[in-house]
């Protein structure tokens, strides 16, 4: 008889379930039929038919391992033996249909609302039978059949593959290549890309955590796996939009799991039953063996609702959440896990789905690798590297330390892998490895995060060309060196929307992003940007791997990540403000000269269309924005408006044209004692020699920040009303006291529209508001001498150059971030870079910056006193600033000494030239000129040399007399004066002839000097400090040509041969208008003789004439 029981089954190890058929047979003649349930309702025993009743659990498991089915055909009732018959037995088995197949969907990347085509087979040819998801939300079926589907790309789609489910048959299919959802007008991958982040706190800490849409209303939830296993919280986006805060979503629902605590939960969200829906995964402790804890979801929109939670068996007390993927093409996704440990034997298990629509059903978990693959594991990705259609299986283990790669050989139904032809690769791995074709090879290639070196990311890129799998597939490694530091994972997302797969690192404090910049041919690490440091929690807070997605409807992936080693844990999300800096294209600022009030068109792109956005500069002061596209503004230029470059800001990011624009005012005049007023004398105790102008207080008058003595800076505020500039003009403000402070300079650091100023000790931003002119305490950043600013890297944040007194000039990167507008020091976050030295033949000089051969980006050049030249540098155009951003194009001889360099057009060319002075030496008293002959890649100046008529001790330039001709001014300590050189120059090469003889003014001991228009009546005054400790205001009085003819001749005139005709005209303008009448000869104007007669004879065409304006105050 054996063991007791009708059924039995028994495994290969021996163990046996045993059950009792619910009546007895029939006898003969006569057949029974019975059909016994393979589940835990069948009442199926343990051990024997007086053991437990098996669990679900154990009958998977004994079902993953038969060893044989018995069925007992002798019967004792006690009474008498019976002998039976089996007729026939039928193992049923699931029947597998065809999944759905994706051949290719175009296109392969979009916006939201755009259309895509997904083509393959299986499909349901009802629309709503199908749904497609863009890795976590589900996009709109338009249009269906067996072999096509038409899909609107969702709001919050995310980057990755595409899963297409039939509902139908309750299959699924995920996409070959990933799709990318892009959006519009984004831009450089810069600080500034992202808010500061914001916090949600973990009550019961972080396990685990997913981006999806969970009740189906089209918005990205959060999915939280508690820290100590027993449960899920979903945070429920509210579809409010706008910026983001904690308010954006609901109190968080918590679905409990039941489960104890284990070493890691690990969350994913998956539709396992491929109804439509996305379920949870999530795992614990039961007390026994770890479990995958299942939720299926039976929400509707706004309405978080999931069933009971079951559980899988895992192979050790614990089965955190690896990974949920069809690995055996089946259209079900399976669960992966492992004993993270490390342990004798086997440590990796999947458990294969049965499920159908409505019910999720697993196997019990088996072991796949031998020990050598799955020691100690840490990750797993699967991704198709031979284009065969399997995808492989990647596992990261041996603590992180190695991974392997393992062919799949899998069947619809049946898992197998070629554990024989695995490879592996030692190196450090942080997280999972990722897979994207990032050489546009057709191939996907393989990257992780390098947690513990500077070597932060790695690429191995895939040369497989056909045929089995190998290392050597893999030899060509690209490495990624940026400030990330150590730990974290990578992720990958398009953050800019411009199509190309840019990298996420976390690290054990932040998230840093290397911006893709790769646009076809040799693949190297100048493909990245080095990433730039998002601010995180801390230093060992340990941030999850980054998730990105939409959360806010704004089409731009923000950024989600789990902190933990905090009290409490918690989430982390930064908001995506990328937007794409103004650009002002080459040569069209236009026109680029002209008095106030007139009408300039700037073209460019990334302008917004709605005017008060737009904020323009000319110089010191802010235009006003007329019309608006995005790629042209018409602008006023204001009162004020300086020789200086015009400059578009919008969201805090800053376009600046190339060339400067100047402000005319007359036709030039030759300078005497009649186009300055008397100097207006202020006290300025110990005055130096730097100063510096701009409206520091948004009221549209230029104020003056002036150098003193003892680490002094003042501010003077402009409070001009009417009439001649006298002391009540302008009144001290503000004075910033600290040590050392030298050579200010105003730049608008963090785009705010407020000038902050830079110093040898730091920079001071500026706080001004209600006319009160402020600025706060130093920070201790950026500090360096005589300061030139440009964007030189393109990323809409003004950068500078400075000089430090060594044999170096120095550049500081701004990475001002959204937010406040202060400046942070002190840490990895700076709102300046860390130095960027370059080394230059001797010390000392004053640096320029400014694109000189016209190829877009801004050069730089100073001078070298004790090797008499000057270097220059070519700047290659780099995304971040670095040693290799500019290369030294050599060093021009200059003479003895030079000193502090200036630049302007002086010939007005379109080709920016350097001036310099030699302060002492040999050639004390010379000004040289160097004047631009480069082309676009190669830069060339030639000198031509002036005399000044005593030592040089700063110089200036500007037009004085508004004939669109920038003049030189120098002042000079020693010979107690000011010298103005008239600029004279008509075309060709500019030569000493191109200036005329310094006209000089005498004052005493000169110091610093600069221009602006302090009353508004578009004529710069020329501003001096005193080293009696004064600031002196020369008004500038140099007439103003300002003539309008309000009447013309009536035209046509008809007039009788012999008599008389009257014509009359009128014209205003200020004060002494001239004119000239002419009449037309037949070829050109002629000027008639005043108060004579004159007649016209008889002319086959008719003669005219006009007034000619000829000059005016």
């Amino acid at each position: 008889m054996g063991l007791p029981g009708d059924v039995h089954i028994r495994s290969a190890s021996g163990a046996v379930l045993v059950l009792n058929l619910p009546t007895f047979p029939a006898q003969a003649p006569a057949w029974s039929s019975f059909t016994i349930r393979l589940d835990e309702t069948a009442g199926w025993h343990v051990g024997s038919i007086g053991g437990p009743l098996a669990t679900k659990a154990q009958l998977l498991q004994y079902l993953s391992n038969v060893g044989s089915f018995r069925i007992n055909i002798r019967y004792n009732s006690g009474v008498s033996t019976f002998t039976g018959a089996i007729d026939n037995v039928v193992l049923n088995q699931r029947t597998l249909v065809p999944a759905p197949t994706i051949s290719s969907f175009t296109p392969t990347s979009g916006k939201p609302g755009e259309s895509i085509v997904i083509s393959g087979s299986d499909f349901d040819p009802t629309p709503a039978n199908n749904a497609v998801y863009f890795n976590g939300l589900q996009g709109n079926i338009t249009n269906a059949s067996v072999n096509s589907l038409t899909v609107t790309v969702p709001n919050g789609a995310r980057y990755g593959q595409l899963t297409v489910i039939n509902k139908t048959t309750g299959l699924a299919k995920l996409s070959a290549e990933p799709f990318n959802p892009t959006f519009d007008d984004g831009g450089r991958i810069i600080p500034a890309s992202f808010d500061p982040k914001f916090d949600i706190s973990l009550a019961v800490g972080y396990g685990g955590l997913s981006l999806a849409d969970m009740d189906g209303d089209g918005w990205n939830d959060l999915a939280v796996a508690r820290a100590d296993n027993s449960g899920i919280d979903v945070y429920r986006n509210l579809a409010t939009g706008g910026d983001l805060t904690a308010a954006s979503f609901a109190a968080p629902i918590t679905f409990p799991s039941g489960l104890s605590f284990t070493n890691g939960s690990g969350v994913s969200t998956t539709d396992l039953d491929n109804d439509g829906k996305l379920d949870m995964v999530t795992s614990g402790w039961t007390g026994g063996p770890g479990v995958f804890a299942t939720f299926r979801n039976i929400s509707t929109p706004g309405n978080l609702a999931f069933e009971a939670v079951e559980y899988w068996n895992g192979r050790s007390d614990e089965s955190p959440v690896y990974l949920a993927a069809d690995i055996d093409g089946d259209g079900l996704p399976e669960l992966v896990s492992a004993e993270g440990a490390g342990a004798a034997g086997q440590n990796v298990w999947i458990a294969q789905n049965m499920s159908t629509p409505g019910n999720i059903e697993f196997g019990y978990s088996l072991f796949y690798f031998p020990q050598t693959l799955d020691d100690a594991p840490s990750g797993a990705t699967l991704a198709d590297l031979d284009n065969d259609g399997k995808p492989e299986f990647i596992l990261v283990n041996a603590f992180g330390g190695q991974f392997s790669v393992i062919p799949n050989t899998s069947t619809p139904g049946t898992i197998s892998f070629a554990t024989a032809s695995a490879f592996t690769f030692t190196t450090s791995v942080q997280g999972v490895i990722n897979v994207a074709d990032f050489n546009l090879d057709g191939k996907n290639d393989l990257a992780w995060k390098n947690g513990f070196s500077s070597d932060d990311v790695h690429i191995r890129l895939n040369t497989n060309s056909g045929g089995p799998l190998a290392s050597t597939d893999f030899a060509t490694e690209i490495i990624l060196n940026s400030e990330v530091s150590t730990y974290g994972a990578l992720s990958l997302a398009d953050i800019n929307g411009d199509g190309r797969i840019d990298i996420l690192a976390t690290d054990n404090a932040d998230v840093g992003i290397f911006e893709n910049v790769y646009t076809g041919g040799v693949f190297d690490a100048t493909a990245f940007v080095p990433g730039y440091r998002f601010q995180g929690s801390g230093v060992s807070t340990y941030p999850s791997t980054a998730l990105a997605g939409d959360i806010n409807g704004d089409g731009k992936p923000d950024i989600v990540v789990g902190i933990t080693n905090t009290s409490p844990d918690r989430i982390s999300i930064y908001e995506n403000k990328n937007v794409h800096t103004p650009e002002i294209s080459l040569n069209t600022v236009s026109p680029l000269q002209g008095p106030i009030g007139s009408t300039v068109t700037i073209t460019g792109d990334y302008f917004s269309s709605i005017p008060a956005e737009n904020i323009v500069h000319f110089g010191d002061v802010t235009a006003t924005v007329l019309t608006a596209t995005k790629t042209q503004l018409t602008v006023t230029v204001p009162a004020g408006a300086s020789l200086a470059p015009v400059r578009v800001t919008r969201e805090q990011f800053t376009a600046s044209y190339h060339l400067p624009f100047i402000t005319t005012f007359s036709s030039g005049v030759t300078f005497d004692n009649t186009h300055f007023a008397p100097p207006v004398e202020f006290t300025l105790t110990g005055a130096d020699y730097d100063i510096d102008a701009a409206d520091l207080n948004e009221d549209g008058y230029p104020d003056i920040l002036a150098e003193a003595n003892g680490s002094r800076v003042y501010v003077f505020r402009n409070v001009y009303t009417s009439g001649a500039i006298s002391t009540s003009s302008l009144i001290p403000n503000d004075s910033i006291i600290t040590t050392p402070t030298q050579n200010p300079r105003l730049i608008d650091l963090n785009g705010d529209n407020k000038p902050d100023f830079v110093a040898t000790s730091g920079v001071f931003r500026n706080i001004s508001s209600g006319g009160e002119i402020n600025f706060e305490a130093q920070t201790s950043i950026g500090g360096t001498l005589t300061i030139q600013e440009a964007d030189f890297n393109h990323d809409g944040k003004t950068d500078y150059v400075g000089s430090n007194g060594s044999s170096t000039v120095n550049i500081y990167e701004n990475r001002m971030r959204q937010g406040t507008g202060a400046f942070i020091s002190g840490s990895n976050y700076n709102s300046l870079s860390d130095r960027i030295d370059f080394t230059k033949p001797a010390a000392g000089g004053g640096p320029v910056a400014a694109d000189f051969d016209n190829d877009g980006f801004a050069d730089m050049a100073c001078g070298n006193g004790a090797t008499d030249n000057m270097t220059v540098w070519r700047n290659n155009g780099t995304y971040r600033l670095e040693t290799t951003s500019f290369t030294s194009v050599g060093n021009i001889a200059t003479g003895d000494n030079p000193g502090r360099l200036y630049i302007a057009d002086l010939d007005v060319d379109g080709k920016m030239d350097i001036v310099l002075y030699h302060g002492t030496g040999t050639t004390a008293t010379l000004i040289s000129i160097f004047h631009n002959q480069s082309t676009v890649g190669n830069i060339v100046f030639n000198r031509v040399d002036l005399t000044n008529p005593t030592n040089v001790t700063l110089a200036h330039i500007d037009d004085l007399d508004g004939d669109g001709k920038p003049e030189i001014i120098t002042v000079s300590e020693s010979g107690n004066q000011f010298s103005i050189f008239k600029n004279i120059h008509t075309g060709g090469p500019i030569t000493a002839a191109s200036f005329a003889a310094p006209f000089n003014t005498t004052v005493t001991a000169p110091r610093g000097i600069t221009t602006a228009d302090i009353n508004l009546d578009g004529k710069p005054e020329i501003i001096l400090t005193r080293a009696a400790g004064f600031l002196l205001v020369y008004e500038n009085l140099v007439p103003t040509v300002a003539i309008t003819i309000t009447q013309q001749p009536a035209s046509p005139y008809y007039a009788c041969e012999g008599g008389s005709a009257t014509f009359t005209t009128a014209a205003t303008g200020t004060t002494n208008i001239t004119y000239q009448w002419q009449k037309f000869d037949g070829s050109v104007f002629v000027d008639l003789v005043n108060n004579s007669t004159f007649w016209l004879p008889h002319l086959p065409l008719s003669s005219a004439m006009f007034l000619l304006p000829k000059q005016g105050n």
